[in-house]
């Protein structure tokens, strides 16, 4: 259930970031906003608090879950998805490391989640 609420936590958090980053490049389109003005707001300490938070919430969330899962045991779920999800989370100590690594790490968490998903719609 922590895992379920951290995730939540975290994904709400991203998309509402998301969504205020569009806001903003809506408002520098229309050159209603300069350029800087964005970048000033993300490098302000209170957004980038909640950030941080947010994306915090999203990788404890993910490895509770990828804890739970493991422990259901190969019955519930198959040992590959805790497992990809572990490597997602683990994917964010090479952060710095080259863009190849990003690529990887977004399928290490859309593969797990998307075979959860099909194993819940088989239930």
């Amino acid at each position: 259930m922590a895992a379920c609420v951290a995730l939540a936590v975290g994904y709400l958090g991203t998309a509402g970031y998301a969504a205020l980053l569009i806001f903003f490049r809506a408002l520098v389109v229309t050159d209603a906003l300069t350029p800087a003005a964005p970048e000033a707001a993300a490098e302000e300490n209170g957004l980038m608090t909640f950030v941080f938070a947010w994306v915090g919430a999203f990788y404890l969330g993910e490895l509770l879950l990828a804890i739970a899962l493991w422990r259901a045991g190969s019955d519930v779920i198959a040992r590959w998805v805790p497992l990809a999800l572990l490597g997602h989370v683990v994917s964010l100590v090479f952060v710095a490391g080259p863009s190849w690594v990003g690529q990887v790490a977004v399928v290490l968490v859309a593969l797990p989640l998307c075979g959860l998903a099909i194993r819940v719609a088989q239930r």
